[in-house]
């Protein structure tokens, strides 16, 4: 669920559109990707199979289990999108609206090589402009809502 991140964590467009699909792209489906979308896919599984393991991140992950379950991990993921949201021109040189503009753009000129899970919802991310809401507590509670409605998110 930390979509702003592994977006940012991208050379290219083709790359980040790569790096967005990568929970939805299963086992060697990878390769009926565009090399430069598989590029964007294996530095999607990379950056997880760091941040996976990453210490600090295996404790905070442990100090939510108990308040939220199986949610403790899409909780913290929002929560490192919206620490890169609100200081996002800390480290970027274009502001954040434009940078999601960019993608999303990207994100359409690909459409049809995205799977059917990322169709269905692409979308309601783009028009909700979800990118830009995990800058605020608002945003991040209405990307909270619109996950528990499966049909949207």
């Amino acid at each position: 669920m930390n979509y702003l991140a592994h977006i940012f964590l991208s050379s290219s467009p083709a790359v980040q559109v790569g790096n967005f699909i990568g929970d939805f792209v299963k086992g060697q489906q990878v390769a009926q990707y565009p090399p430069d979308m598989q590029e964007g896919i294996w530095r999607h599984r990379a950056i997880d199979r760091f941040t996976d393991t990453h210490p600090v991140v295996l404790e905070a992950r442990a100090a939510l289990r108990e308040p939220f379950g199986r949610y403790a991990g899409v909780l913290l993921d929002m929560y490192f999108d919206h620490l890169l949201a609100v200081r996002f021109s800390d480290y970027s040189t274009v502001g954040l609206s434009v940078f999601a503009r960019r993608f999303y753009g990207s994100l359409w000129r690909r459409r049809r090589l995205l799977p059917p899970e990322v169709r269905r919802f692409m979308w309601h991310f783009i028009l909700s402009n979800r990118l830009c809401r995990y800058a605020s507590l608002e945003g991040l509670q209405g990307s909270l809502a619109i996950m528990s409605c499966p049909e949207k998110s």
